[in-house]
Order: C-alpha cells, then sequence, then structure tokens
C-alpha cells in the first residue's frame, strides 16, 4: 500500500544555516534567502511537485494556473514553517504573537495527572507545540520515528540557545522492538501528555480508510487504536500560522475513546472519524500548511466538494 517512506524534508544544515541567518541578519532576510530555495526545489523537486500539484487540482479543485502557483506557495509554506521552528527554538519566540483556543482542555488534562493523548498532523506547525503548551504544568511528549529523532538530536545540537531544555519535552523514538511502548506507558502513567500524529504511516504499517477532502485515504490504525486501549482522555489538536507573525493553537475537548460498549476496532474508527472530520475544515482554509508530500491518495478519485458523509473503513 502506498504510503510515507520515513524521510521527513528539511535537513540539520539547512536548519544550520537558517539559524545563523536569523541570529545575524534577523528573520525577514532569512524569508528572502529562502525564497531562492524555493526556486530550486520548485524547479528540481519533481515528485514533491506533482504530489502538491495534485493535492490542489484533485483534492480542492483549483485550476491548473492557479494549482501551479499553490505549489511554489505552498513550499514557500513549509520553508516558513522551518524557519519559525528554528527561531522559537532559539529562542526568538518574541517575534511572534500566539493566540490560544482550547488550552484550558490540556491543562485540565495535565492537572487531572492521568496522562493524555494529543492528535495531530503534519499541519501547521507541531513543531512549536514545546512552545504553545509551555503553561501546561506536567510533563510533555512526542512519539515519533527513530530516524526523526536522529535528526531531532543533531538539529538541536547544532543550535545555539535551544529552548526546549532538558526534561520540559521527551522525545520516545518507535523502534522495531517495541520497547518504545513500555517507555510510552510509563510516561502516561507518570500523568504525562503525548503528541502523535495521526496522519502518516510506513509502508507494511496498519492502516484504516476514511474519505478525506472528498476522496477515499489509507491512514494510519496506531494512534486511534492506542487512544481505543489506553484509558486515557484525547485531544486533537493543530498549531496554524494565521499570519506573518501569528500562530494559533486549537485543541478540542478531552475525550476518552477506551469508554463504552463497544469492540476496539469500533473505538478506535469513531477516534479516526472524529479526528479527519475535525482536520478538515482546517485544510479547506489553509491548504498551503498541508505537508504531506507523498500519496495521501493512492485511489484517483476527483471529487473535491465531498465531505466525511460517507465513511470508509
Amino acid at each position: 500500500m502506498t504510503g510515507w517512506d520515513g524521510r521527513s524534508r528539511g535537513s540539520p544544515i539547512g536548519y544550520r544555516i537558517f539559524g545563523i541567518t536569523i541570529k545575524a541578519l534577523g528573520l525577514w532576510p532569512a524569508y528572502f534567502l529562502l525564497g531562492l530555495v524555493v526556486i530550486y526545489y520548485a524547479i528540481f523537486s519533481g515528485k514533491a511537485r506533482n504530489i502538491s500539484f495534485q493535492f490542489f487540482r484533485q483534492r480542492l479543485g483549483y485550476g491548473i494556473l492557479r494549482s501551479g502557483v499553490a505549489v511554489v506557495r505552498h513550499f514557500y509554506s513549509f520553508g516558513v514553517a522551518m524557519i519559525d521552528r528554528v527561531a522559537v527554538v532559539s529562542g526568538a519566540s518574541q517575534k511572534f504573537e500566539f493566540l490560544f483556543d482550547g488550552e484550558e482542555h490540556l491543562i485540565r488534562m495535565s492537572e487531572e495527572g492521568k496522562g493524555g493523548l494529543i492528535i495531530g498532523a503534519h499541519f501547521g506547525n507541531w513543531n512549536l507545540s514545546a512552545h504553545f503548551l509551555s503553561r501546561v504544568p506536567g510533563p510533555m511528549g512526542v512519539l515519533l520515528y527513530d530516524d526523526e529523532w536522529e535528526k531531532i538530536k543533531d538539529t538541536l545540537s547544532r543550535l545555539e540557545n535551544n529552548q526546549l531544555g532538558e526534561g520540559r519535552v521527551v522525545f520516545i523514538a518507535m523502534r522495531e522492538d517495541l520497547s518504545h511502548i513500555v517507555r510510552m506507558k510509563e510516561f502516561l502513567g507518570q500523568g504525562g501528555l503525548l503528541a502523535i500524529h495521526g496522519d502518516r504511516f510506513r509502508p507494511g504499517a496498519r492502516t484504516f480508510r476514511t474519505s478525506f477532502l472528498g476522496a477515499p485515504a489509507p491512514v494510519p490504525a496506531g494512534p486511534f487504536i492506542l487512544a481505543a486501549t489506553l484509558d486515557v482522555p484525547v485531544s486533537f489538536s493543530i498549531a496554524i500560522k494565521e499570519s506573518a507573525q501569528r500562530y494559533h493553537l486549537y485543541a478540542t475537548p478531552p475525550r476518552n475513546y477506551s469508554a463504552g460498549p463497544l469492540n476496539v476496532r469500533q473505538k478506535a474508527t469513531a477516534c479516526m472519524e472524529d479526528f479527519f472530520l475535525w482536520l478538515e475544515p482546517f485544510v479547506r482554509r489553509y491548504p498551503h500548511q498541508w505537508y504531506n508530500f507523498y500519496d495521501f491518495w493512492p485511489e484517483k478519485i476527483s471529487n473535491p466538494n465531498a465531505t466525511l458523509a460517507k465513511k470508509l473503513v
């Protein structure tokens, strides 16, 4: 089955170059430098360019010319997210305004001390969650693939004055020996809130199917099975860039999907459907912040006006 190949875009060298630029010249010169990088990728990154074009053309119904322009904006938006990430982690968060819608739900989850799952997506700027959630009293964790963790460690080691700090955010890398399951349960048992992505999977992983932006798509089963089996509250959360210097965090009221008489698959399916139903309006409003540069919809069905009314599971 088609899926993400396990490689995230953005290299440690790129982070370091932009970090130096931000420190020496400021944020806007870094954005200008990004424009040159975007031109390069728009010309030479054929696979990502085609995926982006099809996203706007098929899923959102844009015309050919509008889709072509949207691809450039898409690449630029992704680069801006990377630059903003470097700026905030390097201690320049004062350059941005941060708005909160639902932060109280995450604070309450943390204060109750039962642990909890925060399901997000590769949409907006999830990497800024450490800053957004600085007012959440308990421990915060992120579950990610082992190669992504190695890249993050390398990146943070190269950035001066990084603001994540030891112990503030716990990164749990998913291992082939499944040792991360033990760490994850221990972390939740300590009352921690664990963030996990619900939109991306590696080849061979167990999947569900749902309708998203008008077409059926395979999505990872793992995050939603966790929500259905762990006796912890679950919240959906994303951080969207609304203007040049303003980010907005959204989080839903928590729900315990493990409760009730349904079986695990039915509970997991309910969580999955709720998540993508909640996410879709945001992606339609801010499509340039959708950062899945792979064939998310392997079945070629064009119907941009469809909704999640028809669920395929």
